[in-house]
């Protein structure tokens, strides 16, 4: 009886640790996520890369939008060129209406998520951030 219980214990320290470590991977949140030319972090070759800033930390370079270990969301904002958009593992009210095989967006502003179709304005034609982007200043809040 005591050896099936120490057993049954380490299993479940083990499960629980390897549970907690996953938590932490996945757990984090990320900033903003834009393109930009790196070193692609899994063929080791120059080519675009989705960069993200950690909140509170580093850049971590991914392969593509779909290999950071997050749900994102995107956003409006500005970078080094002007106006563009990135994406997000923070709420956001941009959702998109049209997404362009170039990269570009159009974002529309839906002041209530939670009730489909209400769309308050969309955003022109914009390209994807390729620097660092900066959050836009919150519509409503401009209104206001």
């Amino acid at each position: 009886m005591g050896r099936g219980l120490r057993l049954a214990t380490r299993i479940l320290v083990i499960a629980a640790v390897v549970f907690a470590a996953t938590g932490i991977a996945l757990g984090e949140e990320y900033a903003s996520c834009w393109r930009d030319v790196g070193i692609d972090p899994y063929s080791g070759l120059p080519g675009p890369v989705t960069r993200c800033r950690i909140a509170g930390g580093g850049v971590v370079d991914y392969g593509s939008d779909s290999s950071v270990p997050a749900t994102l969301s995107p956003a409006a904002g500005t970078d080094l060129t002007g106006d563009c958009w990135y994406l997000t593992s923070f709420s956001t009210n941009w959702v998109y209406l049209s997404l362009f095989v170039n990269g570009d967006a159009i974002l529309g502003w839906d002041p209530d998520p939670a009730t489909p179709g209400g769309i308050a304005f969309a955003t022109g034609r914009v390209p994807r951030c390729t620097s660092e982007p900066n959050p836009a200043v919150d519509p409503t809040a401009e209104v206001w």
